[in-house]
C-alpha cells in the first residue's frame, strides 16, 4: 500500500512537470514559448534595472518564410523552423534564453550581455544557419537566412518599449536587404552579410 502511494505521488509529480513544460515550451521547436518569454523578460528587466547590469533583446525572423512555405510546403517550413531552433539551442551562451514568439519569429533575451556582445553572438547564429544544409524528403532545401534586430535595455524602459525598438531594428535589417543584423538606434548594420 505504501509503495502504491509513493508510485502515485511520483506519477503525479511527473504529470505536473509535463503539463508545466507543455504550457511554457513550444510544441514544434522545443524552445521556450511566448508566454514564458513575456514572464521571464519582465523579471530580467527588473533585475537589470536593480543591479545596473546590461540586458539585450534580439528579435529574429526567418527571411522570405512565406515564399518558402508557398514553394516547398508547410512541412518543409516546419523543418526549417526546427533547424533554426536547433541552432539557437546550440548557442549555449550563459545568460542567453532563446524563445519562439510565434510563426517564424524568435527572440533571444541576453541577460548580463550588452548589445555589442549580443550582436557577435547573433552573427555567429546568422552565419552558421546560412551555411547549414537542410534536408527534407531526401533533398537539400534552398539556403535559409535570418534577419536580426538587437536592442539594449535602457534604464527606465519597459518590455513593450524594448520589444518595439528590437522590432524596428529587425524591420530595418529586412529593408536593408535581409541576412543581416541591425542594432536599434543605429542607422548602419555592423553585421551585414557579405555578398557572394
Amino acid at each position: 500500500m505504501c509503495a502504491e502511494q509513493i508510485s502515485l505521488a511520483a506519477a503525479n509529480v511527473r504529470l505536473h512537470s509535463e503539463l508545466r513544460n507543455k504550457s511554457v515550451k513550444d510544441a514544434l521547436t522545443g524552445l521556450w514559448n511566448r508566454r514564458w518569454f513575456l514572464e521571464m523578460a519582465v523579471q530580467e528587466i527588473r533585475r537589470a534595472e536593480t543591479k545596473g547590469k546590461p540586458l539585450t533583446l534580439a528579435m529574429i525572423d526567418a527571411d522570405h518564410f512565406k515564399k518558402f512555405n508557398d514553394a516547398h510546403g508547410h512541412d518543409a517550413g516546419d523543418t526549417v523552423l526546427k533547424v533554426l531552433a536547433s541552432h539557437l539551442s546550440d548557442m549555449d551562451v550563459p545568460g542567453c534564453f532563446p524563445c519562439r514568439i510565434g510563426g517564424e519569429e524568435f527572440a533571444v533575451v541576453c541577460s548580463g550581455i550588452d548589445a555589442t556582445r549580443a550582436t557577435d553572438i547573433m552573427d555567429g547564429l546568422r552565419s552558421g544557419l546560412s551555411e547549414a544544409q537542410i534536408l527534407y524528403s531526401g533533398k537539400v532545401l534552398p539556403r535559409v537566412t535570418i534577419s536580426v534586430g538587437v536592442a539594449e535595455f535602457a534604464s527606465g524602459e519597459d518590455l513593450e518599449s524594448l520589444m518595439r525598438r528590437a522590432d524596428q531594428a529587425l524591420y530595418a535589417a529586412k529593408n536593408a536587404g535581409r541576412d543581416r543584423i541591425v542594432i536599434a538606434d543605429q542607422e548602419q548594420s555592423p553585421r551585414a552579410a557579405s555578398k557572394p
